[in-house]
């Protein structure tokens, strides 16, 4: 444990190092660029306590690419950025490359070869990497909301985007707390998570009521409220897979 402990801090360093002193043959650093992989190499495999940290490492950034999604989403759905969407649309590829790299390469580290903090950590690792590809499919359905509304030239009413942009920014900062509970361990960041996975779902419950009022009320468009009610369940979704990450963590 106090070997892995002080390790950490030369995480980034030893990432530099081992990328020297193993060279990549042309064949593959080719690979390397299709699976869009940054910290992690099979040849890590030898070395089990680097490779479950560098792991951490990769996990963490593709966490915040995801993150990143979602908040373009929301810049689509809100503001009609098709650049916006687009980019979205184009990291969709991306994640699933990184996140089926991410998955055999943890799988391929020897749990034998750990201590227990280590053989948690690289568990933690596994169950984090689901919840952050599905996020990413989430962050996915929703630019496709956001093109479809740009497309049939609808529109969500004022109410229902003041509705979103509000449900948006709470599950953006709830994502944000899990990804800095990976890094951190941080109980802060925890709490934080789990203290507003309840709200988040009862604000998602209010959002569709009150969508149902509308409605009743031929305030807005069927069609546009289809897109509005989804796009509800999608952020919900994504703050559950938020609260899936913290909750690895306790247990």
């Amino acid at each position: 444990v106090i070997v892995s402990v002080l390790m950490l801090p030369l995480v980034k360093p030893l990432a530099k190092f081992v990328e020297k002193m193993i060279p990549e043959k042309e064949e593959e650093e080719v690979e390397n660029k299709k699976r869009k992989t940054r910290f992690i190499d099979s040849r890590l495999l030898k070395m089990p306590v680097i490779a479950v940290q560098l792991a951490k490492e990769e996990v963490q950034r593709v966490g915040w690419i995801t993150h990143e999604m979602v908040k373009k989403s929301s810049a689509g759905i809100l503001n009609h950025d098709a650049d916006a969407v687009k980019w979205v649309l184009k990291k969709e590829t991306d994640i699933d490359s990184i996140c089926w790299s991410l998955e055999n390469f943890l799988e391929g580290i020897p749990g034998d070869k750990l201590n227990p903090v280590e053989q948690e950590t690289l568990e933690h690792l596994k169950h984090h990497i689901t919840d952050i590809e599905r996020v990413g499919d989430h962050a996915t359905n929703l630019a496709e909301f956001a093109r479809k509304l740009d497309k049939k030239k609808i529109k969500i009413t004022k109410f229902g985007r003041k509705e979103l942009r509000t449900l948006f920014k709470r599950v953006l900062s709830n994502y944000e707390a899990a990804l800095k509970a990976i890094a951190s361990g941080n109980k802060k960041h925890i709490n934080h998570v789990i203290k507003w996975e309840e709200e988040i779902d009862a604000m998602e419950k209010k959002f569709r009521r009150n969508h149902i009022d509308r409605l009743e009320q031929n305030i807005c468009n069927p069609e546009a409220g289809t897109i509005f009610v989804v796009s509800l369940r999608n952020l919900e979704r994504i703050s559950d897979h938020a609260s899936n990450i913290v909750l690895s963590l306790i247990n």
